[in-house]
């Protein structure tokens, strides 16, 4: 055998060659804005060992003109590196770097002892908050019981479509789905429906992360997902003679869609400079939201830019002795995670304010988690780290509330909810903002200059800043785990040493 099995690779073995079949492509991606980090392939060789697969985003469009989903290659001269520790597509020790030096070589020959799929369902009874740090993406399988309808919701700063689909087991234990972006609308209803007239609809979602909302354990997209229905493959054909003749009418469920304001209806209804914020009677306005454009100047880490939060609500975690216990829930079977809490200073033509800005607000802006920047090494809680520096002078849409801190304190400050997407700024609500004194818009080539340096820096801190824990790999899964909010790894690998030609593919 010219070619080693995957489950021999490993760090200290040089120069592996893998026979393998590309089962399923996907572009790992930091939200709210898309923004590309790796594209990444799911790899199955013929003893049914799976793999993952990375292009860093330099190289990714070259390699997926050079991988194909189904088809099967030779591939070498490629890095082995730990596998991540969340949010794994395969569960194995290793995971692989495609580089501009690894080489493609597509095979025809004895294909067919590489199967198309390998799937590793999770029971429903073992899916609960216990596992939600999501160390492994999930795969199940089930009858699709209840389809809702499309709705479309903020998750973060971008309006997104949303479905809720239901399942249960051969047990009749039922799971909650939920669908987003790409997912929600490429789930055709009608289909579903009319393949339900001649068999039940038998589902298998995979690429699926953990997440609980009020108690509530559900399963949620991320951007290895991927679903199946009525799949020839034994495990469907089993579940469905299993099913024998029972009947169950796949209900749909008509979704409240609350109303979504556009954003020049949200400015239009509630818009305040910061010199009329600062006015407010806030004995009048406890929960009431604001729109305001102002520009980030400062960061005060006075009291830290980060807290030890409660790794599921989120909440501040407080020492008790040598133990600690959650302020809100209650809370200790699990280590606390670093959370943002940004302090900010904004400002306007009109005054300063201050903004504090949370966890996955923050991260939205500053495109990397908080658990990575704290454990960077040299890390300081005090000290704000270069990479969130760059945000600074970058002008929002804010949407913010009082914060309870002004019902303490003589000062007013301001809580941000969220932050509108500069991509939906139209021609109108620039024209809009332009004539009020309050605002100065920024020129788009500003903009542009400042979002491509923001990249760059981005790209550097990737490259250059080690962790103090083991080197993590590209870790973006989940496009819209704001909602509810989970906290994610990025990417950290070691800088090129020589550059290489552009991936090559021998024949």
């Amino acid at each position: 055998m010219d070619y080693d099995i995957v489950s021999q690779i490993s760090t200290s073995k040089k120069n592996c060659r893998i026979k393998v079949r590309v089962v399923r492509t996907w572009d790992s991606i930091i939200p709210p804005f898309q923004n590309l980090i790796s594209t990444d392939f799911l790899l199955l060789d013929e003893q049914e060992n799976s793999i993952q697969a990375f292009a860093r985003k330099q190289e990714a469009s070259d390699f997926k003109d050079l991988l194909t989903e189904g088809n099967v290659y030779y591939l070498a001269n490629f890095n082995i590196l730990p596998n991540k520790k969340s949010y794994r597509a395969a569960n194995g020790k290793y995971i692989i770097q495609l580089t501009r030096s690894t080489t493609v070589n597509e095979t025809k020959d004895h294909v067919d002892a590489i199967p198309l799929h390998k799937f590793t369902f999770t029971d429903f009874l073992d899916i609960s908050d216990d596992n939600e740090n999501n160390v492994n993406l999930l795969e199940v399988i089930g009858q699709i019981i209840s389809v809702g309808s499309l709705t479309h919701l903020y998750a973060g700063p971008k309006l997104t479509p949303k479905r809720i689909v239901e399942i249960q087991n051969l047990r009749k234990d039922k799971l909650s789905v939920t669908l987003w972006d790409k997912f929600a609308t490429d789930f055709d209803e009608d289909a579903i429906m009319n393949k339900e007239k001649d068999i039940p609809v038998i589902i298998i979602f995979v690429g699926m992360t953990i997440k609980t909302f009020k108690e509530k354990v559900y399963l949620c997209t991320s951007s290895a997902s991927r679903f199946y229905v009525n799949l020839q493959i034994p495990a469907v054909e089993e579940f469905h003679l299993r099913l024998q003749s029972q009947t169950y009418q796949i209900q749909l469920v008509e979704e409240k869609n609350q109303p979504i304001l556009t954003l020049e209806e949200e400015i239009a209804t509630n818009t305040k400079s910061l010199a009329e914020l600062l006015k407010l009677d806030w004995q009048h306005f406890q929960g009431t939201k604001f729109i305001c454009k102002a520009q980030l100047k400062s960061i005060d880490t006075t009291y830290g830019w980060w807290y030890r939060a409660c790794y599921r609500c989120k909440c501040a975690v407080r020492n008790y002795g040598e133990t600690f216990c959650c302020s809100k829930c209650g809370r200790n079977d699990k280590p606390p995670i670093p959370w943002y809490k940004l302090n900010t200073i904004v400002e306007d033509e009109t005054a300063t304010a201050n903004f504090t800005i949370f966890g996955k607000l923050a991260q939205d802006l500053i495109q990397i988690p908080a658990s990575q920047l704290a454990t960077a090494t040299n890390a300081d809680r005090y000290t704000l780290p270069p990479i969130i520096s760059t945000i600074l002078g970058s002008t929002h849409i804010f949407q913010i509330i009082l914060s309870t801190r002004t019902f303490n304190t003589e000062s007013m400050s301001f809580k941000v909810v969220r932050i509108l997407s500069p991509e939906r700024e139209t021609a109108t609500t620039s024209e809009q903002f332009a004539s009020s004194s309050s605002y100065t818009i920024s020129s788009h080539n500003h903009t542009q200059q400042a979002k491509r340096n923001r990249e760059d820096q981005l790209e550097l801190y990737l490259e250059h800043t080690p962790s103090k824990q083991e080197m993590s790999i590209p870790d973006v899964t989940s496009p819209y785990a704001n909602s509810p909010k989970s906290p994610e790894d990025t990417v950290s690998t070691p800088p090129a040493k020589k550059i290489f030609n552009n991936p090559t593919r021998t024949n």
